[in-house]
């Protein structure tokens, strides 16, 4: 009977290591010294990767060694690649964009350009119509739009309605004129 319980205790310890204060010092003993191991193993193969450290290695670990470098080197260039695919392509997205912008800004400017050629055109016109009515060339100078000037500023305001193809009897406007 005292077998059995001592294979039972035996085994709870193996099960269950760190309710036993000796058996969890022993498990994190072990433990520290598998992960001092793997350090060693990681800090060796960093350096022969790095090219140091390669003495004592066969031709076949050289070439073991090589093999994973390429593969490592096509890895990287392969996410390089990618990286300059994607960062082209968001820069090409936001060119277009900055060349739409031009061209809406250039049809504005035009635009533009071409409302103040109207309004030159017309002050021009005003202009060379209030100079003729000053010098009295003729009294009535017709505007773009069915304004003209009169020297009859102080007349009354008269508008009327009339039909499309009736002419129109003029309505001064202090010194412009409704046609």
């Amino acid at each position: 009977m005292k077998a059995i319980i001592g294979r039972y205790v035996k085994s709870k310890e193996e099960n269950h290591p760190l309710l036993n204060p000796n058996s969890q010092v022993k498990f994190w003993q072990r433990e520290a010294e598998t992960l001092r191991q793997q350090l060693l193993n990681l800090q060796k193969t960093q350096r022969q990767m790095m090219g140091e450290d390669l003495s004592g290695l066969s031709v076949r670990d050289l070439q073991l060694i090589e093999n994973q470098l390429e593969s490592s080197l096509d890895s990287v260039r392969k996410t390089k690649g990618k990286i300059y695919t994607e960062e082209i392509q968001e820069l090409n997205k936001k060119g277009q964009l900055i060349h739409t912008d031009n061209i809406e800004l250039y049809k504005k400017i035009n635009l533009a350009r071409q409302e103040n050629m109207e309004l030159q055109k017309k002050i021009q016109l005003y202009e060379e119509c209030e100079a003729n009515d000053v010098r009295n060339v003729r009294n009535d100078c017709q505007l773009p739009y069915a304004f003209a000037i009169s020297n009859k500023a102080h007349e009354n305001t008269n508008l009327e309605l009339c039909q499309p193809n009736e002419k129109p009897t003029l309505a001064s406007l202090g010194r412009l004129q409704l046609i």
